[in-house]
């Protein structure tokens, strides 16, 4: 499985021993998602890379992004794909293969305020472990049930105790998956995707609105605006 399509999982479907004295993760956890619900504007370069081995240093593939937000509106852009989240639709868009995927969002109750949404980890995860390294809270998860066919049997989480940000995630493969050696050949073996986040400067970016992508015709129906007509629309609000 490429990088790209980990990746992907995470932003589309959206995921204890130690001492006393750190909080418990799930306590954390709400801290960093009150700091990133009441942020209005967000902008963070994200860099991606996928490791051979559950340890060590040997990257296969690395790709940077980037994650927006302002009030009502998320962006995460990563290669050729981007997923947005305007006040009532969920947006994925695929410049590769030119498709607009839509999503009606009714229920205001599953309206995402931030694109960095972690709590959600532990409806699966278990704490298990959890250190301090310098001004950082570092947390291993676990999955609970190991019979869930969830990508990753582990996860570390890296929070700066301070500001409760989140500076890095590592996911551990469930699976084995091929990797490509120095001689062209590929070998399965266990990896794991590291992400980095990193806050730029800029606060104030040109965000997208609705109408740049979907507008709606007398029936009522979506359709694709003039500068996305090569694009095939996928409407998955009744599905």
């Amino acid at each position: 499985m490429k990088l790209i399509k980990l990746i992907l999982l995470i932003f589309l479907h959206v995921s204890f021993t130690g001492n006393s004295q750190i909080p418990k993760a799930e306590e954390t956890l709400k801290k960093v998602k009150s700091f990133y619900d009441n942020t209005a504007t967000l902008n963070l370069e994200v860099t991606y890379s996928m490791y051979r081995g559950y340890t060590g240093n040997t990257i296969t593939e690395s790709y940077k992004g980037k994650i927006y937000k302002d009030k009502n509106v998320n962006v995460v852009k990563i290669l050729n794909s981007e997923v947005i989240q305007f006040q009532d639709a969920h947006i994925v868009i695929d410049n590769t293969n030119k498709t607009i995927s839509y999503n009606a969002i009714s229920n205001k109750e599953l309206q995402t305020k931030n694109p960095i949404e972690i709590s959600h980890f532990l409806n699966y995860y278990k704490e298990t472990n959890t250190k301090e390294i310098g001004t950082t809270i570092v947390y291993q998860l676990e999955l609970i049930n190991k019979q869930l066919p969830l990508p990753y049997h582990k996860v570390e989480i890296h929070i700066n105790k301070n500001s409760f940000t989140l500076e890095k995630q590592i996911f551990y493969l469930s699976k084995k998956m091929p990797f490509l050696n120095k001689n062209s050949t590929y070998t399965d073996d266990v990896g794991r995707m590291e992400i980095k986040f990193q806050q730029k400067e800029e606060t104030k970016i040109p965000l997208p609105q609705f109408e740049d992508y979907i507008a709606f015709g007398t029936d009522k129906k979506p359709r694709l605006t003039e500068a996305y007509s090569v694009y095939t629309l996928v409407d998955q609000t009744n599905l």
